[in-house]
């Protein structure tokens, strides 16, 4: 993995939950990944954790991950690389073919026309120079849901890469703070009705219109206040707390910054809804996390999930727009037996389809096809 860093978001959250789920198993897991991390969000014990100071802040540039991959990965019996556009997956990759070891590469959206399209110029250069040869080579590549897959450019597909999706642990609906610990802690929240927003403060996820549709609701649900907990560029935060300023928002706007840990499950169980009107996501575990709270979900078509959710309903998925937002969040906090059962179908959605018990068992199954031969090339 690039690196560890919770700012990253959904990726990293996926690769530390895959990885206690399969050292449950009995595995021998490690991750190599650049930069540091926060010692409250390392995984348990039986994952082994290895970090690289970077040399250069560029393409997470590590000579000395360079050095240390190659013993690790020539003790391993299979590798899986998680992104695809920065120095240590292409390294891995390089390693594993000169060592003739079996990798599986998760894009984890990288590959879909949208993300493509963005630096557009660059990406095709490094896919020319580097990407495709580490696609090519790879045992399968890991997409996350069928709309990633979908989205993805055709020529980068092959009739054997698959469709796992990332999953959640127990803990993620099992002792579950009181919701008031939250409260408690963010005064101003007591007694309203609060609209979460989770994930990074980025223009993909599409903050400004949470914020947007927050103050068309204030109008149908006057006791809603708007939490957004993330982190993002300086710039880009400040011009979020400017709008909700312009709006007249400030007193029924708060933003936590980031939050790890037991602090994050307080903020999802005080959470009356969930909203996330992104461009797009290729899967969405902030969505996951917030339905194994209980919590209704409003999302956008652009989160590959949002069929799971619309059929499972466990919650509206409309146009990421501030009017149909607003729509969508009133009908749900104004109706509290429909509120009710989106959180109870959310929560049952997430045990029968993303659990990491059952997810981590499907991927060994498929590390076992690769090492007896199977190979998805």
């Amino acid at each position: 993995m690039p690196d560890l860093a919770p700012a990253t978001g959904g990726p990293v959250t996926a690769v530390l939950g895959m990885a206690e789920a399969q050292a449950e198993l009995g595995h021998e897991v490690s991750i190599a990944a650049t930069g540091d991390m926060p010692v409250n969000s390392r995984p348990g014990g039986r994952v082994k954790v290895l970090l690289f100071p970077r040399t250069l802040p560029f393409w997470m540039f590590s000579w000395s991950l360079g050095r240390n991959l190659q013993q690790l990965i020539a003790a391993s019996d299979l590798v899986h690389i998680h992104m695809m556009w920065e120095y240590p997956a292409w390294k891995a990759s390089q390693i594993c073919a000169a060592l003739g070891k079996p990798y599986i590469i998760r894009p984890c959206g990288m590959l879909d026309k949208w993300s493509l399209a963005q630096s557009a110029w660059k990406k095709k250069v490094y896919l020319e120079l580097f990407g495709n040869r580490l696609l090519s080579c790879s045992a399968a590549v890991h997409y996350t849901s069928a709309g990633e897959m979908a989205a993805s450019l055709p020529e980068n597909k092959r009739p054997a890469d698959f469709v796992l999706p990332v999953g959640l642990p127990v803990s993620a609906w099992e002792g579950l703070p009181p919701a008031n610990v939250f409260r408690e802690k963010f005064p101003e929240t007591v007694g309203r009705r609060i609209v979460l927003f989770f994930g990074r403060l980025h223009y993909k996820k599409q903050p400004e219109v949470a914020i947007r549709a927050f103050q068309l609701l204030r109008s149908r649900c006057p006791e809603a206040h708007l939490v957004l907990v993330g982190a993002g560029a300086a710039g880009y935060v400040a011009s979020l707390k400017l709008l909700a300023k312009e709006l007249g928002l400030q007193a029924h706007v708060t933003f936590t910054g980031m939050l790890l840990g037991e602090d994050k499950r307080e903020a999802l169980s005080a959470a009356d809804i969930f909203i996330l009107p992104s461009l797009r996501e290729n899967f969405g575990v902030s969505v996951t996390e917030a339905m194994a709270a209980g919590c209704p979900v409003v999302v956008s078509p652009g989160v590959d999930i949002s069929e799971d959710i619309r059929q499972g309903k466990a919650g509206v998925v409309c146009s990421p727009d501030p009017e149909a937002f607003s729509a969508a969040m009133a009908k749900i906090l104004n109706t509290p037996g429909l509120a009710r059962s989106m959180g109870e179908n959310g929560l049952r959605l997430v045990q029968r389809k993303y659990r990491w018990d059952n997810l981590a068992r499907d991927l060994i199954g498929v590390y076992g096809g690769v090492l007896s031969g199977k190979r998805y090339n």
